[in-house]
């Protein structure tokens, strides 16, 4: 299985991709995990001819076709740009032509974040108006949803001491990265992994973390 994760620093931080990698290896899943991102990068940006990266995408999909496209889009452009969110998604399905496509949905940005005064949201308001709109944008495309801001809502209110947030309150902690390569990992093969000695967490929190994505996706 050849997978292709195309977003921003919310996929690179901690390099997720290498952490659902892992995941595959260590339970004996034969897949590759690529991908192409930058910081603050727009799915959009991808289809443009001019873009640095657009060739890089384009040079991938030459060595060979992609089973799955993994798409996660700048933090709050599904809300507050949802057509240039959509178009973005279109056109990268169009770019990579995957036999299956998820999209990675991500989580509102925590208590204390200046974008949430800006736009009147909360961290509920904003986790849920996410997966809305990534949905509505599956469904555009006949694809799926990895809902990660819906486990992020749902291991912070059941258990508190689990930080899944960056000091800045909107990029994820290394727990939150593992939480988005645990909920990728279970959308893809439709179960949780047997096993996940490859992440570096508590055992107690790692095995509640791994109830609640279970539970949500």
């Amino acid at each position: 299985m050849r997978v292709l994760m195309l977003g921003n620093s919310y996929t690179y931080f901690f390099d997720m991709p290498k952490i659902l990698q892992a995941l595959f290896d260590e339970n004996g899943v034969d897949a590759q995990v690529d991908s192409v991102t930058a910081g603050g990068r727009r799915l959009v940006q991808n289809t443009d001819e001019g873009d640095a990266l657009h060739a890089e995408v384009v040079a991938k999909c030459k060595e060979s076709a992609y089973d799955v496209l993994i798409l996660q889009e700048q933090s709050h452009t599904p809300m507050s740009h949802y057509r240039e969110f959509l178009r973005g998604v279109c056109g990268c399905v169009e770019l990579v032509k995957p036999a299956r496509t998820v999209m990675y949905a991500t989580w509102g940005r925590r208590e204390g974040c200046d974008l949430l005064d800006e736009f009147g949201w909360t961290n509920q308001s904003m986790t849920e108006g996410l997966a809305a709109a990534y949905d509505a944008a599956a469904r555009k495309i006949g694809g799926e949803c990895a809902h990660v801001g819906k486990c992020f809502f749902e291991i912070r209110r059941a258990y508190p001491g689990i930080e899944l947030y960056d000091p800045d309150h909107s990029h994820p902690s290394y727990v939150g990265s593992c939480v988005a390569a645990l909920a990728i990992y279970k959308k893809l093969m439709g179960g949780m992994p047997a096993t996940t000695a490859c992440l570096d967490v508590d055992a107690e929190d790692l095995t509640r973390v791994c109830s609640v994505v279970d539970s949500v996706n």
